[in-house]
């Protein structure tokens, strides 16, 4: 896979998006949010420890929201 591409949206440089090889939108946002997301995007993954798997995480507050849907 190529690295996804970081690309200036507005004249004045301040909303960037990600893009794939293909022209696709991965994400957007500031430049460093956009960097982050494209070293995630070619990072491998990484196995959750096996102790791990069986924890279920609650948030501290049962209405906090998400902004990317999980």
């Amino acid at each position: 896979m190529n690295a996804p591409t970081v690309v200036a949206l507005d004249e004045q440089s301040h909303i960037y998006v990600v893009v794939d090889e293909n022209g696709r939108t991965i994400g957007t946002g500031t430049k460093e949010v956009c960097e982050v997301l494209a070293e995630m995007v070619i990072r491998p993954p990484v196995p959750a420890p096996r102790n791990a798997l069986n924890q279920v995480v609650r948030p501290y507050n049962e209405n906090i929201r998400s902004a990317i849907k999980i």
